[in-house]
């Protein structure tokens, strides 16, 4: 039996080690936060992952019950040879400068139980340079043997959606690096258990690098779909539709606007190329498209701000419907949703949310649609939940006021249906 640890247990690193405790695999998951293992211990996570109709908690408790997933906060001491130890901890951002304090203890906590054919594969974003500059030290200096010839240290990092773990994982091509011919070969042998996905080998740095600019690429795209469709959308022309019949042409594929940039993934990805910048003139177009992405939320701030003053009502109610970062999801971080709801609290607004899934801790989180639409002057869309597809105009006239203003940011409502029963609307 294939012994493997997986040190970080979170969006990606959880789905991971299931997927290898489903081949039989004996996967030791290994994380600090004590609480978040004890919500995994209990099955009552709440990633929104299934596995062929089968969900998390439960692929978590079979696992558990057959003796192929052994969760702890520490690293296992593990006799047999050729241990595979994944990485999954994240770095972190911090007003745009990385703080890479927790992947460090963590590579400091392998390396001290690394021992003689052991590999390593680092399967967070990284910055260029981070296995060999910042990892392999560690391993070495902790371990007391040498990369390459005691040990083994590969990068491959994981390309998933939320949502669509365990067949992304399985199913998108990997690409993979390492500090030398042993270290790629063992790492491709590992991921084979799980995908049988097409491998595509380079250089570590090159690797590392491709990761960040799969990330970037879709910020910079978002940022141009955004910029074009609020734009776009104060001269009356839909940019949803213009970008839709952009699309029709092979060699166009833009993204579609919506409320800005969530999630742990695509909003850090110029920050791992700005960490080796040497000047603050680079990367102009990164930069760019990294503030407009950040400043969307303000952006609709704006526009509810100039309705209000304009409006005739004495108290206006804003309601949120949806806090998650991305649509049919339960995780709020980096929600630009969640941005926009801090800064109408800063500015003295009376604001509610309403999200089934997705929990933020800001302001007043009602438990119901109707008590967030109820008598609400402003009603905001950025993500849509299953629950919302069932709500339609005759349910928003009988709960909002005449005249609101409805900003539909995902096309959830009929907006021709909408603007008839006298309501301004808001669409991209």
């Amino acid at each position: 039996m294939n012994n493997i640890v997986v040190v970080g247990l979170g969006a990606v690193g959880l789905p991971l080690a299931l997927c290898y405790a489903l081949k039989d695999c004996l996967v030791y998951g290994v994380d600090s936060n004590q609480e978040h293992l004890k919500k995994i211990k209990t099955c009552t996570i709440d990633f929104q992952e299934d596995d062929n109709g089968k969900k998390i908690n439960e692929i978590i408790r079979e696992a558990t019950e057959k003796g192929n997933l052994v969760l702890s906060t520490d690293i296992p001491e593990i006799t047999q040879p050729g241990t595979v130890i994944m990485v999954v901890v994240p770095i972190n951002v911090e007003n745009g400068s990385l703080n890479i304090n927790t992947v460090s203890q963590a590579l400091k906590d392998v390396g001290k139980k690394l021992k003689q054919g052991d590999l390593v594969i680092i399967r967070s974003t990284v910055f260029p340079g981070f296995s060999e500059e910042v990892a392999l030290p560690i391993l070495e200096r902790e371990s007391g043997m040498q990369g390459g010839q005691d040990f083994y240290l590969a990068y491959s990092p994981e390309r998933m959606s939320e949502g669509k773990a365990f067949e992304e994982l399985r199913n998108i091509d990997l690409i993979v690096g390492g500090i030398n011919q042993e270290s790629v070969n063992q790492a491709i042998a590992t991921l084979r258990i799980i995908s049988p996905a097409l491998v595509h080998v380079g250089k570590i740095k090159e690797v590392e690098t491709s990761k960040i600019i799969e990330n970037l690429q879709r910020d910079v795209n978002i940022a141009l779909a955004n910029e074009i469709s609020y734009f776009l959308a104060s001269k009356g022309i839909s940019g949803k539709n213009c970008i839709r019949l952009a699309n029709t042409h092979k060699r166009v594929n833009m993204l579609l606007p919506g409320p800005g940039v969530g999630g742990h993934c695509l909003p850090w990805a110029y920050y791992y190329l700005g960490h080796i910048t040497r000047s603050p003139e680079e990367l102009p177009l990164s930069r760019l498209s990294r503030q407009i992405n950040d400043l969307t939320p303000q952006v609709i701030v704006n526009l509810i701000q100039n309705y209000i003053t304009e409006s005739s009502y004495d108290q206006d109610k804003i309601a949120i419907l949806g806090q998650a970062w991305k649509d049919y999801s339960s995780n709020c971080r980096h929600s630009p949703a969640v941005r926009a709801k801090e800064i109408l609290i800063e500015k003295g607004f009376q604001v509610v949310s309403y999200d089934p899934m997705a929990k933020s801790g800001l302001g007043v989180e009602v438990v119901n649609l109707e008590d967030c639409l109820e008598n609400a002057s402003v009603v905001i869309i950025p993500v849509i939940q299953k629950e919302f597809l069932s709500l339609d105009v005759a349910k928003i006239q009988r709960l909002i006021k005449p005249e609101a203003l409805i900003i539909d940011l995902k096309e959830l409502l009929n907006k021709e249906e909408l603007v008839s029963a006298g309501y301004k609307v808001f669409s991209l």
